[in-house]
């Protein structure tokens, strides 16, 4: 049988090198497990990818987790450690046999527990990473970055891998960086100006008011070059006995600096460690303008104290006990001292009667237990020698900032010239008042005489129409002196009751005038209302003419009817009368204002001598209505 080669196809051709890819690395993969390359081999077969460690492959890992920097760990399902490196125990500061086959969770603090229980919850799906403390065995937090994830194994049950890494030294180098941070942004925000020295008195940190005090950069220069500051003495100040190991508080220095000088508290103390000094910090609190208003206070002081002093009233401060805190000379005078040391802390008993003392002192109690000032009084005083006076007294208490009351301020003035004067006055008053009620007596008996007189010369007049012109004379006597006997009556005797006088005044000429004055009803509606006698008896005769005029004329033959008065006050100070009757009516070819009878012409004449108006309305009868303002004479001297 004769074989035939023929050349292979493309299919069989690329198959062929195939196999040969294969083969080939078959022949590198065993050559490199034989030569101990290879540490595991992964099979794909029905159950999927299988791993299969090489024996002697887990030496060189194991190599590997114990040299590593982290802690490494194996744990089952339930939290027990299976296994751990040598970094795990050290974390833990306790040997690796105590640690084999203990939970976990018992090296965790209890507020980290329930992030473990998460942890393993999250690593059975994904790699599980958080921020956890461990307890070592001095019971000192070790914080560490936890990495946990599932491994993969041909057993059933679950385990997990577990990577921590400490982070005590990250934590303290941040610890280290934030609290450099926080003393740079405290030296930048403090108001002070703070200067940190080294132990050759060099600035090397400067906060930011500090540097308001120098020109140029203060850094890596002497203190005393960068702040030539001096004592009250005026002597240089020198850092020397702050590096030695001396503390300075508060002491006063100055600075001049661009032309101003600066007012400054200098508190200065050495820095140490380890009982070596390393440097110092001086702190320098800018008081320039608390000096300044210290100054301003001190002179404001000498000022009000000057002007206390040199007032003519006492003037004093006591404190809640009655104990005086300060006075001045006027007020020493009355006490007999001369000197402030000689009256500061007694009180009114070292100076005065039992009696006045015991009535000052009730007085002072009661402003502070109520808090309520006592404002011009008068009150009683005996002095050193043994002189009464009179003063007005003012008494205020002096309250802190919570209400209370500390002091009291006390104010006197003199009076006694003034008491003595306003005796006299009285007195006089009381003459003068004495004088006018006789005065006034008199007045209105002379015309009580005149009227009389009138009446007895009309009893021999014959002539009628001069008995009426006697008779007419006679009411208006009887006006004026009816104003001076309500002035004589009148606890005022320079002001009369305007409606108390009308009244009187109507009724009495009623009866004047009509022979059955029951006929003739008096109607009156007054408000109250005062006049001065220079406005009272104009007022007085100008309503004598007008009611006597609605008496004579407004009711003929004995007729019926109702006088009305009223008296009320108006805006701007206006008084307004008002006379009215429901009589036969005012002619009304008869012009008042012209009328050639006299009794009208003594209305308007009055009316101007009041600097009033009057009008008239015929409604219903006549009605005349006055209105003007009281006088306002010059005063006589």
């Amino acid at each position: 049988m004769v074989m035939i080669n023929k050349p292979p196809g493309p299919e069989r051709a690329a198959e062929l090198e195939d196999l040969r890819a294969r083969l080939a690395e078959a022949e590198e993969a065993l050559r490199t497990i034989r030569n101990g390359e290879v540490d595991a081999v992964v099979v794909k077969g029905g159950r999927g990818k299988q791993v299969y460690t090489l024996r002697g492959a887990d030496r060189v890992y194991r190599q590997l987790i114990e040299t590593m920097s982290e802690g490494a760990a194996t744990l089952s399902a339930d939290g027990v450690i299976l296994y751990g490196n040598v970094r795990l125990a050290e974390m833990l500061g306790r040997p690796l046999d105590q640690v084999l086959g203990t939970a976990l969770r018992k090296y965790l603090p209890p507020a980290d527990r329930q992030a473990l229980d998460a942890i393993f919850a999250q690593a059975r799906t994904a790699v599980a990473r958080q921020e956890i403390n461990l307890k070592n065995s001095e019971g000192r937090l070790v914080p560490v970055y936890l990495s946990a994830s599932r491994l993969q194994n041909e057993r059933t049950e679950m385990v997990f891998c577990f990577v921590l890494t400490d982070l005590t030294e990250q934590k303290r180098q941040e610890q280290i960086v934030a609290a450099e941070r926080l003393a740079r942004l405290i030296l930048e925000q403090v108001a002070e100006a703070i200067v940190v020295c080294d132990e050759r008195g060099r600035v090397i940190r400067a906060s930011q008011a500090a540097r308001q005090f120098c020109d140029g950069n203060p850094l890596y220069r002497p203190f005393a070059e960068v702040f030539p500051l001096r004592t009250d003495a005026s002597d240089p100040f020198h850092l020397a006995p702050v590096l030695q190991g001396e503390t300075l508080r508060n002491m006063d220095v100055t600075l001049d600096w661009q032309g101003q000088k600066f007012d400054l508290i200098l508190s200065a103390g050495p820095l140490v460690s380890d009982r070596q000094i390393l440097g110092c910090v001086v702190t320098l609190t800018d008081i320039t303008e608390r000096k300044r208003a210290e100054e301003a206070l001190r002179a404001e002081r000498g000022l009000m104290a000057t002007l206390i002093d040199n007032l003519p009233d006492n003037v004093f401060i006591k404190d809640i006990r009655g104990g005086i805190i300060l006075d001045n000379l006027a007020h020493r005078r009355i006490l007999g001292r001369q000197k402030m040391d000689e009256v500061a802390g007694k009180s009114d008993r070292d100076f005065f009667a039992s009696a006045l003392a015991d009535q000052y002192m009730d007085d002072e109690r009661r402003i502070v237990e109520s808090g309520r000032p006592l404002i011009n009084y008068e009150e009683p005083v005996v002095d050193s020698e043994g002189r009464s006076h009179w003063y007005l007294t003012t008494k205020v208490p002096v309250r802190d900032s919570h209400g209370s009351v500390t002091a009291l301020v006390g104010i006197n003035r003199d009076i006694t010239e003034r008491k003595r004067a306003e005796e006299e006055i009285r007195v006089a008053l009381r003459e003068k008042e004495v004088l006018l009620r006789e005065i006034h007596h008199r007045v209105k008996n002379n015309m009580q005489v005149i009227s009389s007189l009138f009446n007895l010369q009309a009893g021999h007049t014959l002539n009628e129409e001069g008995r009426a012109i006697l008779k007419e004379a006679q009411a208006r006597i009887h006006a004026m002196s009816l104003v001076h006997e309500k002035l004589y009556q009148s606890g005022n005797l320079s002001r009369i009751d305007l409606g108390g006088y009308i009244n009187n005044l109507a009724f009495h000429l009623v009866h004047f005038y009509r022979s059955q004055p029951g006929l003739v009803r008096l109607e009156t509606d007054f408000e109250d209302a005062t006049l001065d006698i220079a406005s009272a008896i104009p007022c007085g005769l100008l309503l004598n003419e007008l009611i006597s005029n609605a008496l004579k004329h407004a009711f003929p033959e004995n007729r019926a009817g109702v006088v009305r008065i009223g008296l009320k006050h108006e805006t701007g100070g206006l008084i307004e009368l008002r006379v009215a009757d429901d009589g036969v009516g005012f002619p009304e070819n008869l012009n008042f204002r012209k009328a050639e009878s006299l009794g009208l012409q003594i209305v308007n004449l009055l009316v101007g001598q009041l600097g009033g108006t009057i009008e008239l309305d015929r409604t219903n009868g006549t009605a005349f209505t006055v209105a003007f303002r009281e006088f306002e004479y010059p005063s006589r001297a």
